[in-house]
């Protein structure tokens, strides 16, 4: 990264963010000019770029396990004005609360009408779905998301459903992997859920 000179910010800088701590920190210590100032350079930063960059730390964190952190850094995803599903639907579920998991996944998706957002949602309510033994609205799911796919010609949609569907394929057993080799490979499936 090139910088200009004189540029002291450090990688991974958010603009807005950093400018309001460091306001609110010359504030508590009675700068109250300089404070306001940043607070008025600070106002013209699109914060949903923060927003979004608290959202994927969730994700991160609860790839990690660490779901405290995770419910902290949605929160102020969702204070900023991003939705923080489905990661939010996701964390409700690894600290178990399968009810609101589904609820979350299930209101995120009855409010979204557009192809494209919707896709974003439906392989969350897939896992969730498959975690509470409901195959049908797991099956439905992943129709959706296939026919987006293809609908949009895009790749990764279709790799999302063709994830969702080999999903199903191990939740009903349909999977040619049977007894000490499904054995083996469950592991490595909970692992790789986990990393990603």
């Amino acid at each position: 990264m090139v910088r200009a000179p004189g540029d002291r910010r450090v990688p991974g800088h958010v603009p807005g963010v950093s400018r309001f701590d460091h306001a609110d920190e010359r504030r508590l210590a009675g700068g109250r000019a300089g404070g306001e100032a940043r607070l008025r350079r600070a106002r013209w930063f699109n914060l949903s770029y923060a927003a979004e960059a608290f959202y994927e730390l969730g994700n991160v964190r609860l790839r990690m396990g660490d779901l405290t952190a995770a419910e902290e850094a949605f929160r102020h995803a969702h204070e900023l004005g991003r939705d923080p599903q489905p990661g939010l639907a996701l964390l409700r579920l690894a600290e178990g609360e399968t009810d609101g998991a589904c609820a979350c996944i299930d209101q995120a998706l009855d409010e979204e009408s557009r192809h494209l957002h919707r896709a974003r949602l439906l392989p969350a309510q897939v896992e969730i779905a498959l975690a509470v033994g409901d195959v049908a609205k797991a099956r439905l799911a992943a129709e959706e998301v296939t026919t987006i796919g293809e609908t949009y010609g895009s790749e990764a949609l279709e790799s999302a459903a063709c994830s969702a569907r080999s999903r199903i394929a191990l939740a009903e057993g349909g999977c040619a992997w049977s007894g000490p080799r499904r054995a083996a490979i469950r592991p490595l499936v909970a692992e790789n859920r986990r990393s990603f």
